[in-house]
């Protein structure tokens, strides 16, 4: 969803009561906040936070699962893949040098 788009809020929390008066148009960011502002967080003090970055140091990962999470990441698997956005864009810029460096001969 866009971060910019619009969605309808129940005002009383039943998604199927469709009465004028339960729904409202919310800003997307804004609904998200509704939603997490009462949301109970676990909280972690800073000597939880010592000790979980103690266990992390110093942890060596094998070679072979370095190359499977390096797999995992890769392509479309990626969290912020968009298509093949930046090989056509690569493909545009190519072509752009290659008409400037015409021009310039």
């Amino acid at each position: 969803m866009d971060k910019d788009s619009l969605l309808i809020h129940s005002l009383d929390g039943n998604h199927e009561n469709w009465k004028p008066e339960n729904k409202v148009a919310m800003h997307f960011g804004c609904h998200t906040i509704f939603h997490n502002k009462n949301r109970p967080r676990k909280i972690v003090t800073p000597e939880t936070r010592k000790k979980i970055s103690q266990s992390l140091k110093g942890r060596i990962l094998s070679p072979e699962h370095r190359r499977n999470i390096s797999e995992a990441q890769r392509g479309e698997k990626h969290y912020n893949w968009k298509g093949d956005k930046a090989k056509k864009a690569s493909i545009r810029h190519r072509r752009y040098i290659e008409r400037r460096r015409k021009k310039l001969v």
